[in-house]
Order: structure tokens, then C-alpha cells, then sequence
């Protein structure tokens, strides 16, 4: 992690102010701040407050920036976020500024930078996004003194929580149609490092990695998971990308426990987490700035990685494609060449059957053993699932040793009963390269694999091209350099396993961070034991040539025993979820019917029910059920008398709800209007006949005709706003029903007491939160057209 710069250092190196952006900026984020709470209106003034002053600042520098403060985009987007068809009809808070280049070439290409400013109802929003919204007003201060050579579009959008809407809004803004790539900043977690995830733009990736920026990290698996839905979450980067524009997605993510949690908070990230988001973000928008004019919007799919978090190496997909096809000609060719440099006597011919003949020999051992381990890890991960599940997420160190131990001594286990056959054994001991030329004809293999994933621009084996190259290197120093030199044997294990090995931990790291904590949302516990297994198998596997060479099989595999049997009880009695960095997520939503005596509390939960019991009083007990839900998680129901404040002390106060119907030539007209006090979003949703209507609108929105409508949801930019709304249906068909209802997500000063309650119950190793807007819905009234 860099050392974060204060001012005087900053500018001493022209680099990013890191201490500055988090004593002005991100202490702002003390607050849970969700799109429909007073506190997103305070964010978002100040915001356009701290815009309004670099404004003048450039001025006085002859810098020309615009501000738009009061955005009035109104957008419409169907987000199917509680229920299906559902139509979001949203007022803008988005808050923006351009930076006008200096350049008259490039002045008319702008660069976007964009970071949401709202946080989930449960979370403080510092990593998400809080970090994000300061580095990019640090750069708005910046650029105030250092005027770019293109435009520069600084983009603080709102309500991405709720569905991305804060990207539709602005895609539908004049300022959109001028960008021709974007940077979005993202946050999961509590800080850390951030990594570029997802990207579709080679030059803007190629930039980055040519940039400033001291660390980089990214890895192409954030492309491949997000198509997969392995990462149940998503980003701006996706409307934008639909738009036909290129960008990249850089993100901190973990660790995941943190993300929408209280713990998303000002106590758990370091000032270090927003100097290396800022250099990385710094790095690639000046380096793109400085390339000149930037080529036409267009999709460029990109392989890129890091190599121990200062090297990041970019290729095209194409040229991926033709480094793997290289690979995959020039090692069998280096084979015929070894082959006839060992029997040179023999002619080419010969020479090269020999050759042949021995490494599929090798191919044949090392075969087995690879199928071996392969199987032996499946056991192994099915047998602690099945035992211990979700071990995971809080001891996924202890699985990682002891799937590294199932695969080492099932490669030992097998060498050595090798060594039983004496033909086999051998062979084995007069020529262990034979064994090295298996190994290099299964990467062969999975080169071949990566090649045929490559074609539909899958990147998951990018590194297997490393294990083949120098695998085939190793073999050429086995085979050429004499035998006497004591260099040999060293060099040819450093070469061969050095940087694949590199690789490999890299990737168990990222897998580790990224997938531990995704089982409480749902995903499978066994995509956390695949992505590190698959490391493990090819890190120990690439040993078996060194294993063979070094002997006393029957002692290690003893000893290996040991210590797997060992690894196997501690993993047994490790805890689930721990008070530091593994915190049980259990999602929180509360519905309430107006005047009701009760509310209805639900709790989604992959391993939480005793927990969930112990907070509950005897009367929430007597109505407590819990049910499996489509991922297998616990879906766990309570009626309480902790109702939402604003909905219970005086609800025909708290909002105002008419609406009148005329009839005529055979059509049928509803108009009403509503309001509400405390609230900015409302829903109107049709659970019976919503297929009679033909014509929907609220707040002013775009007309919906002739298309499935479930629910009408309005997002207003001001509490106490009335909002108008209608539908149309046929006068002979049955009228639509269903009920008018408000979300609540305010809490801090107790207006949720029911969330209050089960925050303040629950144990240190167990955390509440949610994802998107909704913490409480409240049905004020049912709707008979």
C-alpha cells in the first residue's frame, strides 16, 4: 500500500494528495447516507458547494469549469428490483462538472470520471462509495491548477444503490453523447487495495499500466465472473458499456464482509486505502490525457493482470490468441529439437520417435497424478462441505492448507506407489526428465484450453502460457546444460517454477478476498473451494518433476499424512464467522400495513437462525418461521410491535393519496396525485389484472403504452413533493388491483426501531444489512380501480 502524500508532498512530486482527500473529503462520510434520507441531500450540497469553489479557483486561473448543482434529468428505467415489470420513474440528484481542455484538437474528447455518492440504508458508505467521491474531487482540485488537454467530466451520480439509476440519468444527459471513455470508482469492503476488474478498453488499460500510478492490480477474472453472475453485485460500468462507450471498472473488494454493512465505516479504512485509489485513478486519466486524440468509442476486449502488484502486462484479445497459438506450435518444436540433440546418432527420424515415445510416457504418469489430485481436491472440498459448511468464510487460511496438503500428498502418495512397479520405477529414477516432458504436454493442454476459451473472449486460464513456456525453458536447461554444473538443477527449478508459482498465489490471494464472503449472498460455497483449488492443483503439480528427483517417497508421504490429518481436525473446529474481518451477513427488509398492530420483520441468512433467535423477545418467537429460499438460504420471518415511526404515530399525516376515474368510448382514465412527508420513494403496484393495462405514467415521466406494467415507483428530489400519476385500461376489462406503499430508510435517530433492535441484539460476529433501497416498505393503502 503507497504512503499517503500531504499537500506540500503532492505537489513537490505532482502527485495525489491522499491525507488532504481524506481529512477534507472522505471524513464527510459519518453517516449512512442512502438515496431516500435528508442525509443524501446534505452530501450531495456539499458536493456541489466544494465544485462551486474550484470553480472560482480556476478561474482565477483562467480554467473554464461548468457545475450543474440542480440536474432536472428526469429518467425512466425498468429495474424488475422488487417485483416484475417494474418502472422507475426517478427526479436527478446527480451533481457534475467539466473541465473545458486546452487542447483544440482534443478539447471536443471528453474523458469521464464517475463515482456514486449514495450508500445502502445500512451502511456509512465510506469505501462505498465514499473514497471514490473524494478522489475525484481531489482531481477537480488538481485540474483547477493543472488544465487538462481534453475535457474532463467529473460525474457524481446518485442512486446507484437503488439500481444504477444515477448512470441511466446521466446517459440520457447532453454531456453524455461527448464522452469517448470512462473511469468508474467502486468500493466493497472496508478499503484495501483496488483493482481493476472489468474492462473493454485496451487503450485505456494499456495507459494504465504505462501511467505514474506505483501499484497497479487487475485481473481479467472480474470480466469473466460478472458474465458468469459468479459476483452477485454490479456497477455503472454496465450502462455505460450498453452505450457503446468503453471505460474501465476499478474497485476496492474486501474484505466482502464489510460491503453494505455499519462497518463500512470511517473505523475500518486507512488513509493509504484512498492515496493508492487516487494514484490509480490520477495515473490513467492523466495518461490518457497525454496520449493525444483518443481513438473512436468502440469495444477493444482486453486480457490484463498484475504481477505482484507493480507490473501489469495488457494484451489484446487478439494478441492473446496469437501468443497462445505460438506457444502451442513452438513447444512441440522445441521437443523435436531436444529430441534430436539427445540422439544425434540416430538421425531425425529416430531421434524424434524415441523422443516421442518417451514424453508420452511422461504424459501417461503425469496424467494420472494430475487426475488424481484433481479428484482428491473434489473429495476433499465435497468432504469439509458436507462437515463443516461455510468454514470458508471466516478460516478459508486453514482450507487453503489443507486442500494444499490433499494435493501434495496425493501427488507424493502416487510417486511412490509408482515406485512399486519396477519397470515404472525405473525408469523413473534413470531418466526423471521423461517426467518433466509429461508435465510440459499437460500445460500443452491447458494452453490448448485457454486458446479454445480465448474464442469467446473468456480469459480464466490467461497464465497458462507461463506454465508451458517455462516449463519447455526448464526442460531445454535439463537437457543442455552438463550435468556436473552445479547450476543446473537450481536454475532449471527457479526458471520452471518461479513465476508460475507467483502467478498462482496471486490468484488464490484475489479468490481468497473476492469469493470468501459471497456465500451469504447467496453464492455456492463450492465456486470459493474451485478458484483456489484450480491454483493449487497446477502450483504443487508443477513440483512432481522436483518431487520425483529428491526421493524418500515413502518418508514424505508419512510425514505429509501427518500433517493433512492434522490440517483436517483444525478446519473441523475452525469458526465460521468470526468479530474481525468475518462478521455473519444477515439481510434485513421490514413490510408494515398501515395501522396494523404489528410489523413484519424478514431475516435472509446462509447460517444465522440461532442467532437470529437469541435477539428475538417471547413474543417475536411466537410468530418466528424460517423457510428455504431458490439458493438455499434460510428466509426467516417475525411479527413485532417495533413499528416505522413515521408510518405509525400519525400515517394519514405522513402522506396524502387521490384519485379519481372517468370512462369514456370504451377507455378507462385514473389520475391521482400523492405525497408523502418522509419519504422520496413511493410505489404504486398492480398484483391483480395488471395485464388490462394499456397506458401508465407518474411523476411526470415518459408515457408506458402497450407494454406489461407491475408496479409505477417515483423517485422525487424533495420530501412533501406531489407526484401525479395515471393509467388507462379497457372499459370491459377487469380494472386493476393493487396498493400504494413507501419505502423508509432513515434509522440513525431511531425511526426504524425494529432494525435498531436487531442491529444493537445481535452478537459481534454477526452484522445486518441490505442491499438497494427498502429497509421498511410501508403499505399505506389498498387500490380498487
Amino acid at each position: 500500500m503507497p504512503r499517503p502524500l500531504g499537500d506540500a508532498e503532492a505537489r513537490a512530486v505532482d502527485g495525489f494528495a491522499g491525507w488532504h482527500a481524506f481529512n477534507a473529503y472522505v471524513t464527510q462520510f459519518h453517516t449512512p447516507h442512502p438515496g431516500n434520507s435528508r442525509e443524501n441531500g446534505r452530501i450531495r450540497h456539499w458536493i456541489a458547494s466544494q465544485l462551486h469553489e474550484f470553480q472560482q479557483q480556476a478561474l482565477d486561473n483562467k480554467i473554464t469549469i461548468d457545475v450543474i448543482a440542480n440536474d432536472t434529468t428526469k429518467t425512466q428505467v425498468r429495474v424488475d428490483w422488487f417485483l416484475k415489470d417494474e418502472y422507475w420513474f426517478c427526479d436527478s440528484r446527480n451533481v457534475m462538472a467539466r473541465i473545458h481542455g486546452s487542447d483544440p484538437d482534443n478539447g471536443n474528447q471528453t474523458i469521464l470520471l464517475n463515482a456514486h455518492f449514495d450508500s445502502v440504508p445500512t451502511s456509512y458508505g465510506v469505501t462505498d462509495n465514499g473514497i471514490s467521491v473524494a478522489v475525484l474531487l481531489e482531481l477537480v482540485r488538481y485540474y483547477t491548477t493543472h488544465q487538462p488537454k481534453h475535457t474532463i467530466i467529473f460525474l457524481f451520480n446518485n442512486l446507484e444503490e437503488g439500481g444504477l439509476i444515477g448512470a441511466h440519468t446521466f446517459a440520457a444527459h447532453p454531456w453524455f453523447n461527448t464522452v469517448n471513455a470512462f473511469v468508474n470508482l467502486e468500493g466493497s469492503g472496508a478499503g484495501g487495495r483496488a483493482l481493476l476488474f472489468r474492462s473493454n478498453y485496451y487503450t485505456g488499460v494499456r495507459q494504465l499500466a504505462r501511467s505514474a500510478a506505483t501499484f497497479v492490480h487487475g485481473s481479467p477474472l472480474g470480466n469473466d465472473m460478472l458474465k458468469r453472475g459468479l459476483i452477485k453485485s454490479d456497477t455503472d460500468y454496465s450502462v455505460f458499456t450498453e452505450h457503446n462507450v468503453p471505460g474501465l471498472d476499478i474497485a476496492f473488494y474486501g474484505p466482502r464482509s464489510m460491503y453494505h454493512t455499519p462497518r463500512d465505516s470511517l473505523t475500518f479504512i486507512k488513509p493509504s486505502a484512498v492515496q493508492y485509489m487516487g494514484e490509480v485513478a490520477m495515473g490513467v486519466v492523466r495518461s490518457l490525457d497525454q496520449l493525444g486524440v483518443l481513438p473512436e468509442p468502440a469495444d477493444e476486449p482486453v486480457i490484463y493482470y498484475d504481477f505482484l502488484g507493480r507490473y501489469m502486462v495488457v494484451v489484446s484479445f487478439t494478441a492473446y490468441q496469437v501468443l497462445n497459438v505460438l506457444a502451442l506450435l513452438a513447444a512441440p518444436l522445441v521437443g523435436i529439437f531436444l529430441g534430436y540433440k539427445k540422439r544425434p546418432q540416430d538421425g531425425v527420424p529416430q531421434s524424434v520417435r524415441a523422443y516421442t515415445w518417451d514424453t508420452l510416457q511422461g504424459f501417461g504418469v503425469a496424467f494420472i497424478i494430475f487426475v488424481s489430485m484433481v479428484l482428491s481436491l473434489a473429495i476433499a472440498s465435497a468432504l469439509m462441505m458436507a462437515l463443516h459448511p461455510l468454514v470458508t468464510y471466516a478460516s478459508l487460511e486453514w482450507v487453503i492448507v489443507y486442500l494444499s496438503l490433499t494435493a501434495w500428498t496425493t501427488m507424493v502418495g502416487i510417486v511412490a506407489a509408482l515406485h512399486h512397479f519396477p519397470k515404472t520405477a525405473a525408469w523413473m529414477d534413470a531418466e526423471p526428465e521423461i517426467l518433466m516432458r509429461g508435465m510440459n504436454a499437460i500445460w500443452w493442454l491447458l494452453v490448448l484450453l485457454a486458446y479454445v476459451l480465448g474464442t469467446v473472449e473468456l480469459s480464466a486460464f490467461y497464465y497458462a502460457i507461463y506454465f508451458l513456456v517455462f516449463g519447455t525453458l526448464a526442460s531445454v536447461i535439463l537437457q543442455v546444460v552438463d550435468a556436473s554444473s552445479r547450476f543446473r538443477i537450481p536454475v532449471a527449478f527457479l526458471v520452471q517454477f518461479l513465476v508460475p508459482f507467483v502467478f498462482m498465489i496471486q490468484l488464490i490471494d484475489l479468490g481468497m478476498i473476492s469469493l470468501r464472503h459471497s456465500t451469504v449472498d447467496g453464492s455456492s460455497e463450492t465456486m470459493v473451494y474451485l478458484m483456489p483449488s484450480l491454483a493449487i492443483v497446477l502450483a504443487v503439480f508443477s513440483l512432481l518433476y522436483w518431487v520425483q528427483k529428491a526421493g524418500h517417497h515413502k518418508q514424505a508421504l508419512k510425514v505429509s499424512l501427518v500433517f493433512l490429518a492434522l490440517s483436517f481436525v483444525i478446519c473441523l473446529v475452525a469458526p465460521r464467522f468470526d468479530t474481525e474481518q468475518s462478521p455473519n451477513k444477515i439481510v434485513y427488509h421490514e413490510e408494515y400495513n398501515a395501522t396494523a398492530p404489528t410489523s413484519t420483520v424478514t431475516l435472509r441468512t446462509a447460517h444465522g437462525v440461532d442467532t437470529i433467535r437469541s435477539i428475538l423477545d417471547s413474543n417475536e418467537l411466537e410468530t418466528f418461521q424460517c423457510l428455504k429460499d431458490h439458493e438455499g438460504l434460510d428466509v426467516c420471518t417475525y411479527n413485532t410491535v417495533r413499528r416505522p415511526v413515521y408510518a405509525t404515530l400519525a400515517p394519514e399525516e405522513e402522506h396524502a393519496f387521490q384519485w379519481q376515474k372517468k370512462c369514456k368510448s370504451g377507455t378507462c382514465t385514473v389520475q391521482g396525485t400523492f405525497s408523502t412527508k418522509n419519504t422520496l420513494i413511493c410505489r404504486i403496484a398492480f398484483e391483480q389484472h395488471a395485464s388490462s393495462i394499456q397506458s401508465a405514467w407518474i411523476n411526470q415521466g415518459e408515457v408506458l403504452s402497450n407494454v406489461p406494467v407491475g408496479a409505477l415507483i417515483s423517485y422525487t428530489d424533495g420530501f412533501g413533493k406531489v407526484v401525479p400519476w395515471g393509467i388507462t385500461f379497457a372499459e370491459d376489462a377487469p380494472p386493476p388491483r393493487g396498493r400504494f406503499s413507501c419505502f423508509y430508510d432513515e434509522w440513525i435517530n431511531g425511526e426504524l426501531p425494529a432494525f435498531l433492535a436487531v442491529r444493537d441484539g445481535m452478537s459481534m460476529d454477526a452484522i445486518p444489512l441490505i442491499r438497494g433501497e427498502g429497509l421498511a416498505m410501508v403499505h399505506y393503502r389498498d387500490l380498487d380501480f
